[in-house]
């Protein structure tokens, strides 16, 4: 009978260290999903900012009445949640102006820009321990020109042009220590804009695949001593080719039809992985939604044949892969996200209006 105890006993303590080992999943719960965006409202009169927590919507307010607003940016942190946008304020000199903000909690925060009277726009952000970090647009000059910036706690600091009295704008933000990275594109005098990506207000400048044409970097990550950016470059004809740049290098991404065209609106890194969202068109010139992992093209379904999808945003969690975008039923553009290849629709102010799911943020 000892015999029998002392086999159980072992066998048991066996089973707790396999499932200690193997990462069993049996006791870890489902992953908490955050999307920022918007929806129209009943009326078409207004975008109402927003985000979702698995599928619970959560209106957000503007810094003015039921002006329009979005949500461009989303971070989670243990007690707090961000989302970073632009909202409409109608209130001041300038009627419907646009101006960056942020919002925590539900608490919506204006950000400072150049001119007051020509405001601007806020996108991506990142959250580094207590600081708040939100990359953005300010218009200056007679032509209301844009131009980078990002803020720090509030505080905006200005980059420089790709070249002066020209529109350059700053989208995707990362922080790398005491090191900010931010992406974006910058023209020129023959209004060919350049991709481009700022190290703490450093310009460089990335390569495209015809040097005359244009391209942008919408999103950006450091991991280890690698720079990675994702975004387009248009070839000899302007088509738009969905591209990523490792340190300086470009490397474009496959295509459904190399005949048409495609973007790379995100990217995640997961140690030696590069995830890329976006999407490319097919033969019908339909956008379909996708993700590239290390450089391979995984296709999203698609629900109208005509106008198709996008993804906006990825983040990787456990192995598996979460995008946020919308898909065009024939009628409306619907707010999801995806995990894997399985799509959650979000529900919208509106069911007949719909929405857009610009950024994803994963909590396990």
């Amino acid at each position: 009978m000892k015999i029998h105890i002392k086999k159980l006993i072992f066998i048991a303590m066996t089973l707790v260290i396999l499932f200690w080992i193997s990462g069993c999943d049996l006791f870890r719960g489902e992953p908490t999903v955050y999307v920022a965006g918007n929806c129209l409202n009943s009326a078409s009169t207004a975008e109402i900012p927003c985000y979702w927590q698995d599928d619970v919507r959560i209106d957000l307010p503007v810094l003015t009445g039921t002006e329009n607003g979005y949500g461009d940016g989303i971070w989670v942190s243990v007690t707090d949640i961000y989302l970073s946008g632009t909202s409409k304020h109608s209130s001041g000199p300038v009627a419907d102006l646009n101006l960056p903000c942020y919002w925590k909690n539900g608490g919506v925060n204006s950000l400072t820009v150049s001119d007051p009277l020509k405001g601007g726009d806020g996108r991506r952000m990142f959250v580094n321990g207590s600081d708040i970090y939100i990359a953005g647009n300010t218009r200056i000059g007679g032509d209301w020109h844009l131009l980078p910036a990002y803020w720090k706690n509030g505080i905006r600091s200005d980059l420089p042009p790709r070249t002066a009295g020209y529109s350059s704008l700053a989208y995707g933000i990362f922080i790398d220590g005491s090191n900010v990275y931010v992406c974006g594109h910058g023209d020129d005098s023959a209004a060919v804009r350049y991709p481009v990506y700022w190290k703490n207000r450093t310009l460089v400048t990335l390569p495209g695949l015809v040097g005359s044409k244009s391209g942008w970097a919408r999103d950006i990550a450091v991991s280890g001593a690698d720079v990675y950016a994702a975004g387009h470059s248009c070839d000899a004809s302007y088509k738009e080719n969905p591209c990523y740049w490792k340190n300086g290098v470009l490397n474009t991404l496959p295509m459904l039809d190399t005949a048409k065209s495609g973007e790379a609106y995100a990217l995640w890194i997961d140690g030696e992985d590069i995830y890329i969202a976006g999407y490319t068109r097919n033969s019908a010139n339909t956008p379909v939604p996708c993700y590239w992992e290390n450089g391979e093209r995984v296709d999203m379904e698609i629900v109208s044949a005509t106008y198709g999808g996008q993804a906006r945003d990825i983040m990787v969690v456990n192995g598996d892969i979460f995008m946020s975008g919308q898909i065009h039923d024939g009628t409306i553009f619907q707010p999801c996200w995806w995990k894997n290849d399985t799509r959650t629709d979000l529900p919208a102010l509106d069911p007949s209006r719909g929405g857009e799911a610009r950024a994803i943020f994963v909590v396990e």
